[in-house]
């Protein structure tokens, strides 16, 4: 049978067709399916042995048994003691090569930590606990320094950073010399020392910005021990192979937990804050306002213009917590102002405050340019005993014939009241409207626009703002029972809410309950400072006078507080 050239032609499609449909069903995938690889990679050999004595290669070799990342070895490969030169790492295949530059120390035991370093290509599986070890000598050394460090503030574990030891009890080597030994805590803050000499060791810890492993930044935080630690003999667990890679550090069958206990370490890790000097920074500029932090808290302290001659007009303000210093223009910067922040005692500081630049459009408009507008939030208006508050983004004064307008809407209808606005003298950035609210009902808040004048001579718009107010049985209370472990020390006591926000503080120096009542649910927390100075503040340490950071307390659990329900704990500050 003879195909016509309109069958012939739709022979040829459909053969086209099936060829693609074959070169699709013949491509290679990646296998889907199955247990994901979440294996890290394994060392095969180790070149020199792990372990080794009498050691005097120029090159490390490590084979493993896949293909791996070598993730940032300058700053997660960490040699100790130290290297004078940095080593070269090469990732030839699956081996990693570490070529030596530096002369190792005679009669000295060396520990490389991997820590976050090595991972499998595919899935990014890290191998954890990695270590090579090696001596220039003819045994390896079997001591050990261990413990944890924490934030001062916070308690939260502190991993970035370095743990040094110096065999030499001379309080000047954090600031002038590199350590003996070092190494970086894991995730949990937990550190260890292995294969030390039996020594006494000056230990301090630095979260080192510049990488040179010497405290020599003002604003580098740092941590210290009191007294030289000495350091421990590591048990040999039953069956244990020296040539393994892992070594345990502690045998609980030979050393109890008491002695664990009392030897391990707690390090917490701060930012030295000068008592006899006032930092301060820019946090923020805008249109009309600059807001500066500084410390140390202070309710006393103010900016002055360095240039007096310079006719500005400006309106400060410091927030409650004492650290915040809001400075508000009646027009923008034009040019670059030098202030200095002073407090009341004299200590000062300087900053540069930048000029106000217009944002850039790509379009143009005819549209005047907008100036910086009055806004106001609310707050606090669904509590049943808080008073329903508005915040202003600048200071603002009013007439003493200004008022608001408040609707409730209940059941039986609707009642209107028009009642006067608080007035002050000052310029005020937060308005308390004090009225009797009735529980579970709506209201509605009516501001007419032009009743606040800011500092900067701008207007508010017409103010609409519904809100409903809580039933106390949507309130709990609690009560704690401060037990000191002395009479006399001075204590500073927060009630946080679960975003740490200060709710309470109290200040104690003797045991005593307290109580926390009108709460909204939520899972609190308590705070205690020990005051040692008695200055109602947390104060930080100072490595160079030997003082460390005021201690710090948690209540050890969140306290779960719920409706209509009344809760009380327990707190028993430890002794020192």
């Amino acid at each position: 049978m003879k195909l016509n050239k309109k069958h012939t032609f739709l022979l040829q499609i459909l053969t086209i067709v099936f060829l693609f449909a074959i070169q699709g069903c013949a491509k290679i995938v990646t296998p889907v399916g199955g247990p994901r690889d979440v294996t890290p990679p394994k060392v095969l050999k180790m070149t020199p042995p792990n372990q080794s004595k009498n050691f005097d290669a120029k090159t490390i070799k490590l084979a493993f048994d896949e293909y791996f990342v070598l993730n940032n070895p300058l700053e997660n490969v960490i040699f100790s003691p130290p290297l004078g030169e940095t080593p070269e790492f090469i990732v030839r295949g699956k081996s990693l090569h570490i070529r030596l530059k530096d002369s190792l120390a005679a009669n000295t035991t060396y520990t490389i930590n991997f820590t976050n370093s090595i991972k499998d290509y595919r899935e990014g599986n890290l191998l954890p606990f990695f270590q090579y070890t090696f001596s220039t000598g003819s045994y390896i050394d079997s001591f050990f320094v261990e413990g944890d460090i924490y934030d001062a503030q916070t308690l939260q574990p502190v991993s970035d950073c370095f743990v040094f030891l110096y065999k030499e009890n001379v309080d000047s080597l954090p600031l002038t010399s590199r350590p003996d030994y070092l190494v970086r805590p894991d995730e949990k803050g937990h550190f260890l020392f292995p294969h030390l000499s039996p020594n006494e060791y000056k230990v301090f810890a630095l979260q080192d910005k510049n990488q040179n492993f010497i405290y020599d930044l003002t604003d580098e935080r740092v941590a210290f021990c009191d007294e030289v630690v000495k350091a421990l003999p590591t048990p040999s667990p039953k069956g244990n192979d020296s040539s393994k890679t892992k070594i345990s550090p502690i045998d609980s069958s030979k050393l109890n937990d008491e002695t664990i206990e009392a030897n391990l370490l707690k390090l917490v890790l701060f930012k030295a804050l000068d008592s006899n000097s006032l930092r301060a920074k820019l946090l923020s500029s805008d249109k009309l306002s600059s807001q500066i932090l500084f410390s140390p808290i202070s309710p006393f302290v103010a900016a002055n213009f360095i240039d007096t001659s310079l006719k500005i007009e400006y309106l400060q303000q410091i927030n409650r917590g004492g650290d915040t210093l809001t400075i508000f223009f009646k027009e923008p910067l034009k040019d670059t102002l030098k202030i200095e922040v002073l407090s009341q005692s004299d200590r000062c500081d300087t900053l540069s405050l930048p000029p106000y630049e217009e944002p850039f459009v790509f379009i143009r408009s005819s549209k005047p340019k907008e100036t910086a507008k009055l806004s106001v939030k609310f707050i606090n208006g669904e509590h049943v005993y808080k008073p329903l508050t508005l915040i202003f983004n600048q200071p603002v004064k009013l007439e003493e014939s200004s008022y608001f307008t408040l609707i409730s809407k209940k059941r039986s209808g609707n009642d209107t009241l028009i009642m006067p606005l608080p007035v002050s003298d000052d310029w005020v950035r937060e308005l308390p409207l004090r009225f009797k609210k009735e529980e579970k009902v709506s209201y509605s808040l009516i501001i007419k626009d032009s009743t606040f004048l800011s500092f900067s001579n701008n207007t508010n718009d017409s103010i609409f703002h519904n809100f409903t107010v809580k039933s106390e049985k949507d309130y709990g209370d609690l009560i704690i029972n401060y037990r000191l472990p002395r009479e006399g020390i001075s204590y500073i006591v927060m009630l946080l809410s679960s975003k740490d926000k200060i709710i309470q503080t109290d200040y104690i120096n003797s045991s005593t309950r307290i109580s926390y009542e009108n709460l909204i649910p939520d899972q609190y927390k308590i705070k205690v400072v020990e005051d040692s100075n008695s200055n109602q503040q947390w104060d930080s340490g100072d490595y160079h006078r030997k003082i460390q950071p005021e201690k710090i307390y948690y209540f050890p659990k969140p306290l779960s507080i719920r409706g209509y329900w009344e809760l009380e704990e327990s707190f028993q500050i430890p002794e020192k």
